[in-house]
């Protein structure tokens, strides 16, 4: 093995190790997420109604993903339809 040789093999060592550490340090403080939610029959605006999204976020989305709750963006999701053969109302 000439002296080049060792060169380049502990510059691919040191190169692959700060990759690694870049990438490790990095990954977690660009990671965010968008929480969609989409309510249910009786509720055709999530965002209308008190604490729904933190509500979604809290019991769905944060047991899930820990981390969530720092760094989730609940986006509402206008779904005005319902159960009108069912439950006898149309909304």
């Amino acid at each position: 093995m000439t002296c080049r040789d060792r060169a380049l093999t502990l510059f691919a060592v040191i190169a692959a190790i700060l990759l690694g550490v870049t990438s490790t340090v990095v990954a977690p403080r660009t990671l965010a997420a968008t929480v969609l939610v989409v309510p249910g029959t009786g509720t055709p605006d999530p965002a209308a109604v008190a604490d729904f999204m933190a509500n979604a976020v809290n019991y769905y989305a944060t047991p899930n993903a820990p981390s969530c709750q720092a760094v989730c963006t609940p986006e509402p999701i206008t779904y005005p339809a319902s159960l009108w053969p069912l439950i006898g109302t149309d909304q």
